[in-house]
């Protein structure tokens, strides 16, 4: 069994994902920088040489693969749950964790260089945020909040986990 991380960008996905895989014994993976260190690129790479579909079509590969695995606590990028065949491949064999954070503090101290969907004109992240939140509901089996520390939050995972029988 593998716990999924879904959530924004800006969410706090990766740095949750590599703190509870510490705390339950198990290992951590980033789907963007698995699909980064493939490529030998970056994520904005990708995107600006191949375009978005490219990317995606990476990204379900990666899903499909890291599925397999056991015992992983698995930091997905925020467009992951855009594909149904992603979520049906995580879902399989693992639990997936949404980490719920409100629209105006996935604003703040948001570095876009990073996020070539994030830099269009307007307010691009609350048209993502309206696209993707009904997403991170419907496939999620757990909501946290991330009104707390990452110790705290990971600490309170753990818990839910344990009496939810996910782990021992």
């Amino acid at each position: 069994m593998n716990i999924i991380i879904i959530g924004m960008p800006n969410s706090g996905k990766t740095t949750i994902a590599y703190e509870l895989a510490r705390k339950i014994g198990y290992k951590a993976i980033d789907i963007d920088r698995l699909i980064e260190k493939e490529a030998g690129m970056s994520i904005n790479e990708i995107f600006r040489k191949f375009g978005e579909e490219d990317f995606r079509r990476r990204e379900t590969l990666a899903c499909e693969r890291v599925a397999r695995l056991d015992k992983r606590v698995i930091a997905t990028g925020g467009g992951t749950v855009m594909r149904e065949e992603n979520m049906n491949f995580l879902k399989n064999r693992g639990y997936v964790i949404y980490l719920k954070r409100p629209l105006e503090f996935l604003k703040t101290n948001l570095d876009t260089s990073r996020r070539p969907l994030l830099r269009a004109e307007g307010d691009p992240m609350t048209k993502l945020y309206n696209q993707r939140a009904p997403l991170f509901e419907k496939y999620c089996d757990m909501t946290m909040k991330t009104d707390k520390s990452v110790f705290l939050m990971c600490k309170e995972i753990k818990r839910r986990l344990k009496v939810q029988g996910v782990i021992k």
